[in-house]
């Protein structure tokens, strides 16, 4: 779908946007990482809910517990306003680590872990940890869980609370970000939407409307909105500007995960004091500062010459722990058997898997038929040398076999 241009500017579209989030909904809630883009997001809210009489502004923070000193402190300074209603959630929950093949998840404030904490338990009435979460909670907590499914079930929650049969889910989420982000508000299948910025999930729930009022801001246009209007701001990105990151680059969320690791080699640059204890924390933390952004994780990967690929991939499997060779197995022989089913008997081709990418390029370019109904060994090399678990160029992705295989590891490890 492409871009339209209106004939005002991004600030005025985003002002309309948050009024009419106030004026629509009888309950909203701003999610706050502490970032530059959900920091705007806040701000823009607390002046127009002030001008509408909509205060406190309720604000939800989940506290990944690896944070930036200078987040926390600008999340404390947020969250401590007397015109904002807040929710500090410190609960455990298995989170990606993209940068050890031998603890594939951690979990942030895991109790069994306490000794460990990057720091201490916040100490504020409004935080919501595993002692003091609210009973009806209970229902569907899983420590276990994943990709926070305690934000997604917080929507609902919170409407049920405020006895309201809607609420606005509003998120500092810019489509300049990535593709994905844009096609939240770019299409119109799958989705169920008041327009084009507002829209519903089945996983979050049928009473939480997530809304994006700053979607189509670029990274400046928070710079310049910070400077202009002096708004509050995370100072990490002080550090990150001073450390060589450009604008775009800079970020503060979770740097564990497949698609954030490859900031985890500005932590001990950015914040060295606290980079000790994450690397005592968070198994592989070093190892993915200092090869996440190499040839070992970015570039072509080569294999001994005397082995295939095949052979260098079997090779390497027999390397991996137990339970990384059980994942592989199974997501490789799904793979083949997709491209048996699907390249075989449907497309009726001769040959579908290949020892090389080359040769499989190849043979795609012959017949005329896209690289992707092809596969190669090589690829699942790639896949093992690289630790993408999750094996993502052919579309997996999480399921309620990873939830057990999580419960699984995390109670194999708890007492490490």
């Amino acid at each position: 779908m492409p871009k339209k241009y209106l004939s005002k500017n991004v600030f005025e579209a985003a002002i309309e946007r948050v009024d009419w989030v106030l004026d629509t909904f009888p309950a909203y809630y701003v999610s706050f990482s502490g970032g530059k883009d959900s920091g705007v997001a806040l701000n823009m809210f607390l002046e127009r809910a002030r001008m509408k009489r909509r205060l406190p502004v309720p604000v939800m923070f989940f506290d990944w517990e690896t944070n930036f000193k200078e987040t926390i402190n600008f999340v404390e300074r947020m969250l401590s306003r007397e015109d904002v209603e807040p929710y500090w959630i410190c609960l455990p929950e298995a989170e990606d680590n993209g940068s050890s093949i031998f603890e594939r998840y951690w979990k942030p404030w895991d109790p069994e872990k306490k000794a460990k904490w990057i720091r201490p338990m916040p100490d504020y009435p409004y935080v919501i940890n595993i002692d003091n979460m609210p009973g009806d909670w209970k229902e569907w907590y899983d420590p276990n869980s994943y990709t926070l499914w305690i934000v997604k079930k917080f929507g609902d929650w919170f409407a049920k609370e405020k006895k309201v049969d809607m609420v606005a889910d509003v998120l500092g989420l810019r489509t300049m970000e990535s593709y994905g982000r844009h096609m939240c508000v770019a299409t119109e299948k799958f989705r169920d939407k008041m327009n084009h910025y507002t829209y519903r999930t089945k996983e979050n729930g049928e009473k939480t409307w997530i809304t994006l009022p700053i979607y189509d801001w670029e990274a400046e246009d928070i710079w310049v909105a910070n400077g202009k209007f002096r708004w509050d701001y995370n100072k990490t990105y002080d550090r990150f500007y001073r450390a060589g990151k450009t604008l775009q680059e800079a970020r503060i969320c979770n740097a564990f995960g497949e698609t954030q690791k490859q900031d985890l080699e500005y932590w001990h640059i950015v914040e060295p004091e606290t980079w000790e204890k994450v690397v005592e924390r968070v198994q592989g933390a070093n190892f993915g500062a200092i090869y996440n952004k190499t040839n070992l994780n970015r570039l072509k990967t080569k294999k001994p010459d005397h082995l295939s690929w095949e052979e260098y991939t079997q090779m390497l499997l027999d390397t991996l722990p137990p339970e990384a060779r059980e994942n592989y197995d199974y997501r490789f022989g799904v793979i083949k058997r997709w491209f048996e089913i699907y390249s075989g008997e449907k497309l009726k081709l001769e040959r579908w898997w290949f020892d090389t990418r080359k040769e499989a390029k190849a043979f795609a370019k012959e017949r005329g038929i896209s690289i992707a109904f092809v596969g190669s060994w090589e690829t699942m090399a790639n896949f093992i040398i690289k630790r993408d678990w999750m094996c993502k160029k052919y579309g997996f992705a999480e399921s309620a076999r990873t939830d057990a295989a999580i419960e699984k590891l995390m109670e194999k490890y708890k007492d490490l």
